[in-house]
């Protein structure tokens, strides 16, 4: 920017002329920039701990934790940056292998629990420490493995080892399990795109590369539109097909048929929305994850974020301190030894 001035000149001048007016002009404002270093960190430092003081006072206004927030940040960053599901005719037959797999862990867990146990009971047990860690690792694990054969059982909407085995190759199930995937695809499309609109809504500099890159972006998410409105008709001929095999009595038993999604009204991602309801896709309806649904979480995350900035240029500014007094100290050394 500094050296935008001299752009029309030079273009007339000649190649030495050139090279001098550059050399010059960069150490014209390499001695400027020296004399100026202390006045900039001081506006830097100054400006850092006034938005610092800022954030704070909106964070505690709030009334939400910061570990609260920090947890919901961690849960964002894991939704928005995990792979959407995809479909499958073998989709239902790969859940179920999964389910009968954890079933025999979780009977394993179990059968070394009660040994342990038994143990116990029988006083075989020497070193009492060591067996109530052992135990306890034991039950953890079980209990880690139980919640998820839950969730896995509620995802493919039955339960007992025997309905299990006698499904594989169901086609109730492929295009349920298929209608489950494309749904979560339009869940995490559309967040995607109320955060990038929700970033453009917020942009307030309005030169003309922000509002280049404001159009750019506003064309971006534009283009994707028919993408989502495909995978919502692909998402209610699956349900179409769900009510016929309902009809047809081959569905499984107490099978719910889910709820359509309206494609008027799509990209206002409301709270109430159907797109949040999982009803007859899962073994319980979805809520809508604080970061996405709670207005305070929401601007909480971005000023827990703005507050860990501001922490990071408290450290970056520190050691510009800590390097000008290093080199203020070396150039007064340097003088001091000339003058003598």
């Amino acid at each position: 920017t500094a050296l935008k001035p001299r752009i029309g000149p030079l273009r007339v001048s000649g190649y030495h002329q050139h090279l001098f007016v550059l050399d010059l002009q960069v150490h014209h404002l390499d001695v400027k920039s020296c004399l100026g270093y202390g006045n900039w960190l001081a506006r830097r430092w100054s400006n850092c701990q006034s938005r610092k003081r800022q954030v704070i006072s909106r964070l505690e206004s709030y009334g939400i934790l910061e570990e609260t927030l920090q947890s919901e940040w961690a849960a964002q960053v894991v939704t928005q940056t995990r792979p959407a599901p995809r479909q499958s005719k073998h989709k239902a037959d790969e859940e179920i292998s999964k389910i009968i797999e954890l079933e025999k862990l979780v009977g394993a867990c179990a059968q070394m629990v009660r040994s342990l146990e038994l143990r116990f009971i029988s006083n075989q047990v020497h070193d009492v420490e060591s067996f109530e860690i052992e135990i306890a690792d034991a039950r953890s694990q079980h209990n880690n493995l139980l919640e998820t054969l839950q969730r896995r059982r509620e995802g493919l909407s039955v339960t007992g080892h025997a309905k299990l085995v006698a499904l594989r190759g169901n086609v109730f199930l492929q295009v349920h399990m298929n209608a489950l995937a494309v749904k979560t695809q339009i869940r995490d499309r559309l967040r995607q795109r109320k955060f990038e609109l929700e970033r453009i809504e917020w942009a307030y500099r309005q030169t003309v590369g922000d509002q280049r890159l404001r159009s750019h972006a506003e064309a971006s998410v534009k283009r994707r539109e028919p993408t989502l409105l495909r995978l919502v008709t692909t998402y209610n001929g699956l349900c179409d097909k769900l009510m016929a095999l309902i009809r047809q009595q081959k569905a499984v038993r107490d099978a719910v048929m889910p709820h359509y999604i309206p494609r008027k009204g799509l990209f206002e991602l409301d709270v109430d929305d159907d797109i949040w309801q999982d009803v007859g896709l899962t073994g319980d309806e979805a809520e809508p994850p604080a970061w996405l649904a709670d207005d305070k979480a929401r601007v909480g995350i971005r000023d827990l974020l703005e507050k860990d900035q501001c922490i990071e240029e408290e450290m970056r500014l520190r050691r510009e301190c800590c390097n000008l007094q290093e080199w203020c100290q070396v150039e007064w050394e340097a003088t001091v030894c000339a003058m003598n």
